[in-house]
């Protein structure tokens, strides 16, 4: 199985960091059968950045598509805890900077993505380690490549509802996954860190 991880760096004068890639890369803890590689997009609108990386990493040959962006610091089990070959969509845990209600940036079922709905950190010891989302941002997120061809281009597109409410590109893309059926995961013991935020891995 090919993962290639995706990085976006919007409007960001720095490439990647090096410590991201690193344990991406070099320090994460895969079965025999997984190879990773990885690519990056810079200078652009995150939108177009995501729908640009989808494009290299389907032509480099990917079954699944990590998303990682480049300020999040993941856990070295992150991606081997990802994998799973009954879910299309599986989203880690990253916190969402400067929060001080310790809240994360995945969303509970049914919550309309509002803040109420935002799962918190210490939430997740009492939760099991897979459990059914409404989404979320896209900061730690693996699919599987098979999604993309299910849904119309452009895949990433902000998303606005009918009472006029701007949703960023992630939150649109969930809303495609929920549209056409695909249900979204994520895995509580993928516990990112985050470089403008007070969590690193617990």
């Amino acid at each position: 199985m090919k993962v290639v991880a995706a990085i976006p760096v919007p409007f960001d004068p720095t490439v990647v960091d090096l410590d991201v890639l690193h344990r991406i890369t070099h320090q994460q803890d895969l079965p025999d059968d997984v190879e990773v590689d990885w690519c990056f997009t810079k200078g652009h609108d995150i939108g177009i950045e995501r729908n640009e990386l989808v494009r290299k990493s389907l032509e480099m040959g990917a079954d699944k598509i990590w998303f990682v962006d480049s300020d999040v610091q993941v856990p070295m089990d992150a991606l081997s805890n990802l994998l799973n070959p009954e879910a299309d969509v599986v989203m880690g845990f990253v916190p969402l900077r400067n929060t001080k209600t310790h809240s994360s940036n995945v969303y509970r079922p049914g919550s309309s993505f509002s803040k109420d709905g935002r799962i918190k950190y210490p939430e997740l010891s009492s939760e099991p380690e897979r459990v059914v989302v409404k989404g979320g941002g896209f900061a730690c997120v693996l699919l599987s490549a098979s999604v993309f061809s299910k849904l119309e281009k452009p895949w990433f597109v902000y998303y606005e509802s009918q009472s006029g409410i701007r949703r960023g590109e992630d939150l649109g893309f969930c809303y495609k996954l929920e549209a056409m059926g695909i249900r979204v995961f994520a895995d509580t013991r993928v516990r990112c860190g985050h470089r403008r935020s007070g969590y690193q891995y617990e």
